[in-house]
């Protein structure tokens, strides 16, 4: 599934400002995994990725979701540090990955992409609520939940 942020105005062509795709492990369903996420440039920076991932673990957290997986490349590691992610391993440039401290179950369900750092981080029972600033932010754009055909 994928979760894009658009802007609320319905003037102009669709533009997309971030999108994160992840996955709810199905081997065990307290694990999600976010292969990739992405914001356009002219809005890196200023939070949207931030609000977006907020939304995102929130959505799983509902679900019944505890940890989640990302994978992040030398650009993105930074952004996944300050989520609360840490690094767990590497995939070489060939996609092989060093040994890890995950289930050989949950490991068969993940994706690996080459040359980049598998990260976790716990969602905690209390998630934080959004400052009034982040909410009327959030509230000036659209979150969708794209399913794949």
């Amino acid at each position: 599934k994928t979760l894009i942020l658009r802007p609320s105005s319905l003037d102009g062509p669709e533009e997309i400002i971030a999108a994160v795709s992840y996955q709810i492990v199905p081997a065990d369903t307290q694990y999600a995994e976010i292969p990739l996420a992405a914001v356009t440039s002219p809005f890196q920076r200023v939070g949207f990725g931030h609000l977006l991932y907020k939304e995102l673990s929130q959505r799983l957290h509902n679900v019944g979701v505890t940890n989640i997986f990302c994978w992040a490349d030398k650009v993105s590691e930074g952004f996944w540090l300050k989520q609360g992610f840490v690094s767990v391993g590497e995939v070489d440039t060939k996609g092989k990955i060093r040994r890890i401290p995950v289930r050989a179950d949950i490991k068969r369900a993940l994706c690996f992409p080459g040359s980049s750092t598998l990260m976790v981080t716990h969602i905690k029972k209390d998630l934080p609520t959004m400052s009034k600033n982040s909410l009327a932010e959030l509230q000036t754009s659209q979150l969708h939940a794209v399913v794949p055909d």
